[in-house]
């Protein structure tokens, strides 16, 4: 792809993000992108031929994005502390702005796609965040800031807290206080001396 496309690409998704976040999964259409992008429609066309299409997109970038924050801060030398908080920080910001943001559109998209083809996209996408999760931790333990001994059980818990929260957060909202103590029970998990759910 030309440099001009990945910028057309890039401005189309992000308009996409837009009207994502504004009108929801289900009620956003492709003359919806293509008003908030102001091009053509052959020009839309000529990159993605669906709603789905470009929301699976976005759904990929966000986890490769997550990886590669990880990976630079990684690449830097960053402390595990620094890193995790960094990772906290950002979690916090998209939870407390949940109605400004693509989490409803998300779970619209989540619901209506339920065949084995969708399920095993959206379990690559989990299994990703996973990975990245990992990674960090096991670079703690390398370094020796951390002690924890069932790495991918307690990313699994953190991930799967975090998605718990958001479903809270859409549904009636959450308080900055009680964000707050969610996500410091999360860090607890971290750094304590040891930690084994074996």
């Amino acid at each position: 792809m030309t440099r001009k496309a990945t910028q057309k690409r890039s401005l189309i998704l992000q308009g996409a993000v837009n009207v994502f976040v504004r009108k929801g999964y289900n009620a956003a259409t492709m003359q919806d992108i293509v008003e908030e992008c102001g091009i053509s429609r052959g020009g839309l066309y000529l990159y993605f031929d669906s709603t789905e299409a470009i929301f699976l997109a976005l759904l990929t970038e966000n986890s490769q994005s997550m990886e590669q924050e990880f990976e630079q801060m990684m690449s830097e030398g960053l402390s595990f502390k620094d890193m995790m908080e960094h990772f906290f920080n950002e979690q916090k910001t998209e939870l407390l702005q949940a109605d400004n943001s693509m989490m409803t559109a998300t779970y619209e998209f989540f619901l209506a796609h339920k065949n084995d083809q969708d399920r095993s996209f959206l379990q690559q996408q989990f299994e990703l965040s996973v990975s990245s999760l990992t990674k960090a931790l096991e670079y703690g333990v390398t370094r020796n800031e951390v002690h924890i001994n069932n790495i991918e059980q307690v990313v699994r818990h953190i991930i799967l807290t975090i998605e718990g929260i958001r479903i809270y957060a859409l549904s009636v909202g959450i308080s900055q206080h009680m964000l707050d103590e969610q996500i410091e029970m999360l860090k607890s998990l971290l750094f304590i001396p040891s930690l084994d759910l074996e």
